[in-house]
C-alpha cells in the first residue's frame, strides 16, 4: 500500500511539472470557448477530441521532455555551419606533468610538456583533435635527462552546450576530454628507452577571447603501460600513472562565430571599431602579425657581487601573432651577457705590479616562445591603436650558456622559464615604442667527470628592455589611402653619431674611455616601400687589457736602450670603418599602408659590409709605474686589415618638416676575427652601433 502511495505522489508531481512547463511554452489563443474553472462550454467541439480511450489518458502533440530540460534550447537559434573547412582549429600549448613514482628512490621532477596539433568541431557538442607532444625533465637522484615524444587523439564533449545551448561567443565553455596516446621515452643519453600506450581523461575550461582565438586550461589524469617512466622492475603495479595540467591557445582558421553572433557584435560596435567604412568586420577582430627589435640591460644573482656590478647587455629580435585582441604568441631570438665573477690580482711591490681587476661574463644565446595575455583585449570595442597599453607574457627558452672563467670555461645546453610585462605607447598607426621588464630562470646540468650523473645549477636574471614594434593590418585597409609615387622625394641623405656596444667574454677595469661612432648615408627611394642605401660608419672601440710591451731606457743609447719585456695594463682604442650596401624597406608603409601626415615611420635595412680596421692608439694605464727616462712600446700593435661581413638595422624617422627628419638608428655588424687585444668576442661576434642624427629629402 505504501509503494502505491509513493507512485501516486511521483505521478502527480510529474504531471504538475509537465503542465507548468507547457503553460510557459505554448500560446493559448483568446477564444470565448476557452475552458475556465467550473465551466462547461456550450459548444463541446471546442474542447477537441476526447483523449480518454480504453481507460488510458494519452496526451498527443507534446513531448514533455522538451520542456523538462528547456534551458538547453535557449540558444538553439544560433546556426552551426557544416562546410568541410568550418570550425577547423590549430592548438598549441604547454604545461607540467607529474609521473607517480613506482617506489622510493626513483622519482622524476615535474616534466615540462609542449604540444601542437589540429582539430575540428563536428557539431554543436562534439569535437576531435590530434596533438604531437614532447616532454622533458630530470630523474631527481642523479639529475639524468628524461625526454618523451608522442601523439595523442582526443574526443571532446561540450557539457556547457549540452545544458545551456550552443553559443560560441560564451565566455566559458566546459568540455570533457577522453583520449588515447602513444609515447616514446628515453632516459639519459645512452640509457634505456621504451614505447608506451595510454588512456587519459580530463576537463577543458575554454575561454572566449575573439572570433578565432580561445584559451583553455586542461587538468588531466591518465594510465599508461609499463614503459612510460622506464622504471623496469621497480614498478610492481605494471601500470604507470600520471597527472598534469596544460594551458593551450586555440586558433580557428575561419571566424568561429555564428552569423547571429556576428550581427550582434557588429550592431553594438563603436564608431572607432570600424576597420573601414561599411565594413562587415570589426577592427577589434584583427589578428595582426608583429615584428619587434629591442635592446636592454641585464642583471644576475651572484654570491660575490652586488646586483649592479653584474650589469650586462642584451638584444633580441621577435616575430609574433595575435590570435585575438586578448591572446597571442611570440617567438624571439636573443643574446645576452652578464658579469658573474670578478678576479682580483693583488698588488706586488717587487717588481711593482698594481692590482688588476678582471670581469668574467656569462653569455646566454637562445630561442624562446612566449604566450601573450592582454587583459584589455576582452573589451568588445578594443582599439589596437590606443595611446597606451600593456600585456603580460610567460614562456620558455632553449639555448646555450657559456660561463667564462680562468682556465677552462663551461658551455652547455640550457632551458629557461621567463615571465614579464610589456608596456607600450603609440607612435603612429601600427608603430609602438615599448619597455619590457622580465625575469628569467636558466636551468643547466654540469656532468661529473668521475661519475655517470650530473649536478643541477640555475641562474636568475633580470632584464629591462626598450624597443620598437610594427604590426600589420589587412590589405583592404592598407589600400584605403593610396598616393602617387611621382609626388614623393626620392633622394635622402643623412648624418648621425652615437656610441657602440660589444658582447665579450671578459674584460679588465681600466680607463680606456667611451666608445663612439659617426655615420653618413645616402638613399634612393624607388617607391613608398622599397629603396637602396649606401652608408659609411666610422667607429672606435675602447678596451683595457694585459698586453706585452718593451720598456726602453732612453739614457742608454750605447746599449741599444736596454730593452726589457714586460706585461702590464694598457688602454687600447681601435678604429674601424664600415662601408655598407643595403636593401631597405619601409615597414610602416609595408605593414599598414601609406598614410600622409604620419609623425613617425620605421625602416629596416640589410646587406653586405666591408669591414676595415684602420689601426689603434694605446697608452699604458696610469696605475702602472714607468721609471723616469724610460719609454715603452707595445710588442703587438693592431695592423690595418680588411674583411667582409654583413649588417642589419632599423631607422626610426620623426618628421620635423616636409624635407627634414630626425632619426634614431641601431645597426648590428657581423664581423670576422681581427685578433685584437682586449676584445674577446663571444661566439656571436658582432658590434652594435646606436646613432641619432638628421636627414634631408631632395
Amino acid at each position: 500500500m505504501r509503494t502505491k502511495f509513493y507512485i501516486l505522489i511521483i505521478c502527480q508531481a510529474l504531471t504538475a511539472v509537465v503542465y507548468g512547463r507547457t503553460g510557459n511554452a505554448i500560446d493559448i489563443p483568446a477564444n470565448k470557448n476557452v475552458v475556465v474553472s467550473d465551466s462547461i462550454p456550450e459548444d463541446e467541439s471546442a474542447l477537441g477530441a476526447d483523449t480518454i480511450k480504453n481507460g488510458k489518458n494519452i496526451a498527443k502533440g507534446t513531448n514533455a521532455m522538451d520542456y523538462l530540460l528547456e534551458r538547453r534550447y535557449l540558444a538553439d537559434g544560433e546556426t552551426f555551419t557544416k562546410r568541410w573547412d568550418d570550425h577547423l582549429f590549430v592548438e598549441a600549448g604547454a604545461g607540467v606533468e607529474q609521473m607517480v613514482p613506482p617506489g622510493a628512490g626513483y622519482k622524476f621532477n615535474a616534466l615540462t610538456v609542449a604540444h601542437l596539433g589540429v582539430g575540428k568541431q563536428f557539431s554543436k557538442l562534439h569535437s576531435a583533435r590530434v596533438l604531437l607532444n614532447g616532454a622533458f625533465g630530470y630523474q631527481q637522484d642523479k639529475d639524468r635527462l628524461y625526454y618523451r615524444m608522442g601523439v595523442t587523439a582526443d574526443h571532446l564533449f561540450s557539457l556547457t552546450s549540452y545544458f545551456d545551448g550552443f553559443k560560441p561567443s560564451r565566455l566559458l565553455d566546459i568540455s570533457t576530454v577522453l583520449g588515447v596516446g602513444a609515447q616514446y621515452a628515453k632516459y639519459g643519453r645512452l640509457g634505456r628507452s621504451g614505447t608506451s600506450f595510454d588512456v587519459h581523461m580530463g576537463l577543458q575550461f575554454r575561454f572566449f577571447t575573439g572570433p578565432q582565438g580561445y584559451i583553455n586550461i586542461e587538468p588531466y589524469y591518465g594510465l599508461a603501460t609499463d614503459k612510460r617512466d622506464l622504471s623496469e622492475s621497480r614498478n610492481w603495479r605494471k601500470i604507470d600513472m600520471f597527472y598534469g595540467a596544460n594551458v593551450n591557445f586555440i586558433y580557428y582558421l575561419h571566424n568561429n562565430l555564428s552569423p547571429e553572433s556576428r550581427q550582434h557584435f557588429i550592431k553594438n560596435r563603436a564608431e572607432s571599431n570600424e576597420l573601414v567604412a561599411d565594413s562587415t568586420a570589426l577592427d577589434s577582430w584583427r589578428q595582426p602579425w608583429f615584428f619587434e627589435f629591442s635592446n636592454g640591460i641585464d642583471f644576475t644573482d651572484s654570491p660575490t657581487l652586488g646586483l649592479t656590478e653584474t650589469m650586462g647587455h642584451n638584444f633580441s629580435i621577435s616575430v609574433g601573432k595575435w590570435l585575438s585582441s586578448a591572446i597571442g604568441l611570440r617567438f624571439t631570438g636573443t643574446s645576452s651577457t652578464v658579469t658573474w665573477q670578478k678576479e682580483v690580482t693583488p698588488e706586488k711591490l717587487s717588481p711593482y705590479q698594481p692590482p688588476y681587476e678582471r670581469d668574467f661574463r656569462s653569455c646566454y644565446v637562445g630561442m624562446r616562445g612566449e604566450a601573450l595575455f592582454n587583459p584589455l583585449g576582452f573589451s568588445a570595442n578594443y582599439n589596437w591603436d590606443s595611446p597606451l597599453g600593456f600585456y603580460l607574457l610567460a614562456g620558455a627558452e632553449m639555448g646555450r650558456i657559456m660561463k667564462y672563467q680562468p682556465g677552462r670555461h663551461l658551455s652547455c645546453n640550457t632551458q629557461a622559464y621567463t615571465v614579464g610585462a610589456h608596456l607600450w605607447a603609440r607612435l603612429s598607426d601600427g608603430l609602438q615604442v615599448f619597455v619590457e621588464p622580465r625575469y628569467t630562470n636558466y636551468v643547466y646540468k654540469v656532468p661529473y667527470s668521475n661519475a655517470a650523473w650530473n649536478k643541477c645549477f640555475s641562474d636568475n636574471t633580470y632584464s629591462l628592455n626598450m624597443g620598437l614594434t610594427v604590426s600589420t593590418t589587412g590589405m583592404k585597409y592598407r589600400r584605403a589611402n593610396t598616393a602617387d609615387d611621382s609626388e614623393m622625394r626620392h633622394i635622402v641623405v643623412g648624418l648621425g653619431g652615437g656610441t657602440n656596444i660589444t658582447q665579450t667574454r671578459d674584460g679588465y677595469s681600466g680607463s680606456a674611455g667611451m666608445p663612439f661612432n659617426g655615420m653618413a648615408f645616402a638613399e634612393y627611394h624607388f617607391n613608398r616601400i622599397h629603396s637602396a642605401r649606401v652608408a659609411f660608419e666610422y667607429l672606435s672601440i675602447s678596451r683595457a687589457s694585459l698586453s706585452s710591451f718593451t720598456d726602453y731606457r732612453m739614457d742608454s743609447p750605447e746599449s741599444g736602450y736596454a730593452p726589457v719585456n714586460r706585461t702590464g695594463l694598457w688602454n687600447h682604442r681601435y678604429y674601424f670603418g664600415f662601408v655598407s650596401f643595403n636593401y631597405m624597406v619601409n615597414l610602416t608603409n609595408l605593414c599598414n599602408g601609406y598614410r600622409p601626415g604620419r609623425r613617425f615611420e620605421l625602416e629596416a635595412y640589410v646587406g653586405p659590409t666591408c669591414n676595415m680596421l684602420f689601426g689603434e692608439t694605446a697608452t699604458l694605464d696610469s696605475n702602472e709605474r714607468l721609471q723616469e727616462g724610460h719609454e715603452c712600446r707595445l710588442n703587438n700593435e693592431a695592423k690595418t686589415a680588411t674583411k667582409f661581413g654583413f649588417n642589419a638595422g632599423l631607422k626610426l624617422n620623426a618628421h620635423i618638416t616636409p624635407r627634414i627628419d630626425a632619426f634614431f638608428s641601431p645597426t648590428i655588424y657581423a664581423l670576422r676575427n681581427f685578433g685584437i687585444d682586449g676584445v674577446n668576442f663571444t661566439k656571436l661576434r658582432h658590434i652594435e652601433t646606436l646613432n641619432v642624427g638628421v636627414q634631408y629629402k631632395f
